[in-house]
């Protein structure tokens, strides 16, 4: 017989769910038993790694109670809460947030500051509301390693665009760290959009395409410079994309009628507006921009027939309806 650390890496490297079972119903009982935190530490990552969440976080629970002091637990804990989706978000990274802190505690004690730690928890203070101590977070994860590109890129991030220059230069540094980080490429390349800095901007969205065409957002941004370019076809081809890639995105429809708008398509853009508001009839986002399209007719019998020919086939509810025309027709 193999020994468990084989057994666990063949474990975790099959693609058979067969094999996975086998493997698992012997190994499992061994390590549970065996009360070695590395093993049981590594049975949890693999069990994370396939979204197998309530075991993962009952095995590593047992890795922390066996070996308090070793912190690579609490940090694939961490993981496996910002990812659950089986609990309510809060609830979730609430408890990441938690156990991420008990981590970072155990790390101080033994002096091993860990930048991944702090990043992770900044991560999570960010989703959480609480950007101040989200960037504190990640500031020190780069004192810890000036190199670590996440951390650049996700306080990058949280920057807004008062800070504008110092998020150009985050993103420009986790690219040279990592020249195929896509997302650092993408929001880079957005960010060189707003700025109008076109030719700059077009270089890494084009690197981002190259790396993943079927992002949304990228298409989003792909869209819009080459609509600030003048190349309406272009454009077109990139909000028509995203919208083909996920059709349930509301904000696919709501940029894409958008374009439609002020390139005088005013049925299409009719079209893709509604749809926005049909795929989520509580988005106040997407009821405001058809409301403002609406709203810009002088000429209100017109406004009327658009929003007619755009209730005739619709799912909404008789409420929403009555609730839209109201606002959008007010006595």
């Amino acid at each position: 017989m193999k020994n468990l650390p084989d057994m666990l890496e063949e474990m975790s490297r099959t693609d058979s769910a067969e094999e996975f079972q086998q493997l698992r119903e012997i190994l499992e009982p061994e390590i549970v038993r065996g009360h070695d935190p590395i093993l049981l530490w590594r049975m949890g990552q693999v069990y994370r790694h396939r979204k197998i969440w309530q075991d993962a976080d009952r095995i590593l629970h047992e890795a922390i109670k066996w070996g308090p002091s070793m912190p690579e637990p609490y940090r694939d804990l961490g993981l496996l809460y910002i990812h659950r989706d089986d609990l309510p978000w809060e609830v979730s990274l609430g408890r990441a947030r938690d156990v991420l802190e008990k981590g970072m505690r155990v790390e101080k004690i033994s002096n091993e500051p860990s930048a991944i730690t702090h990043a992770l928890l900044g991560r999570v203070l960010e989703s959480l509301s609480n950007p101040e101590r989200a960037e504190a977070e990640l500031r020190k994860a780069l004192e810890i390693d000036p190199h670590y590109e996440e951390a650049q890129y996700n306080l990058a991030m949280l920057l807004d665009d008062s800070r504008r220059k110092e998020k150009l230069k985050l993103l420009e540094q986790s690219i040279t760290e990592d020249p195929n980080y896509f997302v650092a490429l993408r929001d880079l390349g957005f960010e060189l959009v707003k700025a109008k800095r076109l030719t700059e901007a077009e270089d890494y969205l084009n690197r981002a395409l190259g790396l993943d065409a079927e992002d949304v957002s990228l298409r989003w941004y792909l869209g819009q410079l080459k609509w600030m370019q003048q190349d309406i076809p272009s454009a077109e081809l990139h909000f028509r994309k995203a919208v083909s890639l996920d059709p349930g995105n509301s904000e696919s429809h709501r940029l894409l009628g958008r374009f439609y708008q002020y390139n005088d398509r005013i049925e299409d853009a009719n079209r893709e507006l509604f749809s926005a508001i049909e795929l989520n009839p509580s988005d106040e986002g997407s009821i405001s921009a058809y409301l403002k399209f609406l709203g810009e007719f002088e000429d209100r019998a017109f406004a009327a027939s658009l929003y007619s020919a755009a209730k005739q086939t619709t799912l909404l509810p008789q409420q929403c309806l009555v609730e839209l025309e109201s606002r959008a027709f007010p006595q």
